[in-house]
């Protein structure tokens, strides 16, 4: 296994590591203390708490063995149209995943932010996604990811770049929808909407940002894109938190992957 796959797969275990052990300490301290009253994920709501804990842990346990299996398995096969029906599977069943936590978000009270209008929104969404793409431009400006790229020998795009690269229509119209719609939801629930919430029960918003940070750039098994990505996490936490829901965070990140998406179209990346 190159070294490059091997520090990737650390720093994916260690992060999911820290997380659920910072969760479980945490719900260890509550109950053992009298003077921290239980705080529920989400206040307002009668939905059971402890579902939504075990259920986020269960799923980013699953994720991680998924991705790190992919990783692990990364260039030796090509994706084909054959490889399609597996392809497409493989996304019903991580949306199936997902959906408990969906429904478990999106059930819950919300909290509108007084004197935010249309024009603000779309405002925010803009401001937002330039701020985005800004760590990513410094990062490839200052050489960072090209020596990272040499010191490691990690490949300098992510899987899903190849595919939409080289992948036939289908592959690239399946890999698309996946980008744009269905991973903006859906991880947006998982990470920010459940995990963030939860971790921040037991310590402070910053800790809860970065550690759920790590563990969502960590998770896309891309060591030239992990600090980039790790940002993203934590400024989607902030963006969430101005919000007060979800609505920024995936309009921000459906935006984002779909300029990433329209960028790699009209100016390919070199094999």
């Amino acid at each position: 296994m190159p070294f490059h796959t091997q520090l990737i797969i650390t720093i994916l275990t260690g992060s999911l590591t820290f997380c659920l052990s910072l969760g479980a300490a945490g719900a260890l301290l509550q109950r053992s203390s009298k003077d921290l009253p239980p705080v529920p994920v989400f206040p307002g709501s009668n939905f059971p708490g402890v579902f939504t804990k075990f259920y986020t842990a269960f799923f980013l346990i699953t994720f991680a063995l998924s991705a790190i299996a992919e990783c692990s398995m990364a260039g030796e096969t090509e994706l084909t149209d054959q490889h399609l029906p597996d392809l497409l599977i493989s996304a019903a069943i991580q949306v199936l995943l997902y959906l408990p936590l969906i429904i478990v978000y999106f059930a819950q009270p919300s909290q509108p932010r007084v004197g935010v209008t249309l024009p603000h929104k779309l405002l925010w969404c803009i401001l937002g996604v330039v701020i985005l793409f800004i760590p990513a431009a410094v990062l490839q400006i200052s050489g960072f990811n090209d020596w990272l790229i040499e010191v490691t020998g990690c490949p300098a795009q992510q899987n899903v770049v190849e595919y939409l690269q080289s992948g036939s229509l289908s592959i690239k119209i399946t890999m698309v929808v996946m980008a744009v719609i269905v991973a903006p939801i859906t991880e947006e629930c998982c990470f920010r909407g459940c995990l963030y919430n939860i971790l921040k029960q037991y310590s402070s918003p910053l800790l809860a940002a970065v550690a759920s940070g790590l563990l969502f750039g960590a998770i896309h098994t891309s060591l030239a894109h992990l600090a980039q990505l790790t940002i993203f996490g934590i400024l989607q936490c902030y963006a969430y938190e101005k919000a007060r829901s979800l609505w920024l965070p995936i309009a921000l990140h459906m935006l984002f992957n779909a300029l990433s998406v329209t960028i790699l179209f009209l100016c390919p990346i070199p094999n």
